[in-house]
């Protein structure tokens, strides 16, 4: 009984702690399996792709509103703005590029992205649709370290099939079918595919109005304080295996972008 009584205390202390940071709180929306959040560009409300996976961009529409001055052409238009998400999460003459993104149907603003969350603490809970911004963090174990900067997306080690693989923790990962993990047709040799069997889903996706194909497999997913069997796409797209959303509603996921950890705590 006792150490029931214990182990209670502990859960009240590390709940109490964790509140205790909470500096702000933000509700998304997740109806089509990605995190769209209200934002201001210039003082001007916009909803945006929450997207850990992606550079911070903007919809042309949002630059006609404003009538915003390019400052750079190098490479990709880019422009200056002052982005507000809360009055606590704001940043200023930040730096941003145009995107022509195609979820135009549930965006209009474009963006949030990696290089927005320079030096911030958050924790997405899918079951209460709410991002939580902390001061800090104090008693989460088990965290898996990731490598990011201006350039590159947070990407760090997990285990696929018990074999080594690099993947980017992409918030903008979504692919509407219940799939955890995409994993690029370069990445297949790792993990030996020919012994495996694939399989063809599909689905019709709400967001677009199709009938959408992709190929997988089940895949063991090894990390720290979890092991699950999930369908893995087989993706053409890219040279990056992307885990997303899907993966990550298990949990309550903390990114650390002060010490560049991701902490997924059982719920």
């Amino acid at each position: 009984m006792s150490r029931i009584l214990l182990t209670y205390f502990f859960c009240l202390i590390t709940i109490f702690s964790y509140s205790e940071n909470i500096k702000d709180s933000i509700d998304f929306n997740y109806d089509y399996g990605y995190i769209i959040i209200k934002a201001e560009i210039n003082k001007k409300e916009y909803s945006f792709l929450f997207d850990t996976g992606a550079r911070t961009s903007i919809t042309k529409k949002v630059i006609n509103d404003l009538k915003l001055l390019k400052i750079s052409s190098k490479q990709f238009d880019k422009y200056k703005v002052s982005i507000l998400i809360t009055s606590c999460i704001k940043k200023d003459n930040f730096n941003v590029k145009t995107t022509d993104f195609p979820l135009k149907k549930i965006i209009n603003g474009g963006i949030i992205g990696y290089d927005f969350f320079k030096n911030l603490i958050f924790s997405i809970d899918y079951n209460k649709r709410k991002i939580y911004f902390l001061e800090r963090i104090d008693s989460l174990k088990n965290g898996i370290k990731f490598n990011v900067n201006f350039y590159t997306n947070p990407n760090g080690i997990i285990k696929l099939n018990d074999k080594i693989i690099n993947v980017v923790f992409d918030t903008g990962y979504s692919s509407g079918s219940g799939i955890s993990l995409a994993i690029s047709k370069e990445n297949l040799k790792v993990i030996n595919i020919d012994t495996l069997k694939v399989n063809t889903l599909e689905y019709h996706s709400e967001l677009y109005g199709i009938i959408k194909q992709k190929e997988y497999f089940i895949g063991k997913i090894n990390i720290p304080n979890s092991i699950s069997e999930d369908k893995i796409e087989i993706q053409k797209k890219f040279n990056l295996n992307l885990l997303g959303n899907t993966f990550f509603e298990k949990y309550l996921t903390t990114f650390d972008f002060v010490n560049n950890y991701i902490y997924l705590t059982m719920k």
